[in-house]
């Protein structure tokens, strides 16, 4: 994570650097965070700039690419608890109270 964290999430406005090496030696490089009602699905191409300008200016890849991009949903509620359970791999089950 680089300095445009500043102390985690509530720090940034918007979008922080994290790069996370898998074990075939691609990186995960991120990430954004957009607050409202209804996400868009789909990547922002200005939130993806700034990320990897940051990503550019702290690492010396030259030839680096984008392989894939995605677009994660956190289910939240002010008003409402959310309990989210996993009885099996891929099954998830979110409940509102």
């Amino acid at each position: 994570m680089s300095d445009m964290s500043l102390a985690r999430y509530e720090g940034f406005a918007g979008v922080h650097l994290i790069a996370v090496q898998s074990a075939d030696g691609s990186l995960v490089v991120g990430d954004s965070h957009v607050y409202g009602n209804a996400q868009q699905p789909f990547a922002s191409e200005r939130f993806d700039r700034l990320i990897l300008d940051e990503f550019d200016r702290v690492f010396d890849l030259p030839g680096r690419h984008v392989v894939n991009r995605w677009v994660g949903t956190y289910a939240s509620s002010k008003e409402r608890t959310v309990l989210v359970e996993c009885p099996a791999d891929n099954i998830c089950v979110l409940r509102c109270f």
